[in-house]
């Protein structure tokens, strides 16, 4: 572990703690790359002294912080994902690459609503949607793709 790394995120943390409780801890692309691959973590601490790894977890508490600023920032587009009909689990809805809402009744009003998801970028892992049999129309298709847009 390079010791450039690891005072990179001291002064991450430092940074951190000096900025209003309201801000969220800045990310940069070292934190992207391991973030990126969750399997790097272990080999990381593995090699690390007993002090570094407490400095890791100080850098976990920052990304622990900063994942839960963008949830509230996207939760309210994301709350009646979980009621019908579309009845979704939180896991499903951050994780899911494959959405089927096939014969959900949505109409306009669920499909207005699954746009302002999709549009908050909290379902940016979804790469297939099935909207089938909702009664929606071009008219409400053309809607959606513009939202999502």
């Amino acid at each position: 572990m390079s010791a450039s790394f690891l005072d990179a995120c001291d002064l991450r943390r430092r940074d951190a703690m000096q900025q209003p409780a309201s801000a969220p801890p800045r990310a940069s692309r070292q934190d992207s790359a391991v973030l990126g691959d969750v399997s790097l973590c272990p080999l990381i601490v593995a090699f690390l002294p007993l002090v570094d790894v407490r400095r890791a977890l100080c850098v976990n508490r920052l990304f622990c912080a900063a994942a839960r600023e963008q949830l509230k920032k996207v939760w309210p587009r994301l709350s009646l994902l979980l009621h019908r009909p579309f009845g979704l689990s939180p896991t499903a809805i951050l994780e899911m690459t494959v959405l089927n809402l096939r014969s959900r009744g949505l109409r306009c009003a669920g499909l207005s609503y699954l746009a302002g998801a999709c549009a908050s970028g909290a379902m940016a892992s979804v790469e297939e949607l099935n909207l089938g049999k909702n009664g929606i129309g071009d008219d409400g298709m053309d809607s959606f793709a513009t939202a999502i847009a």
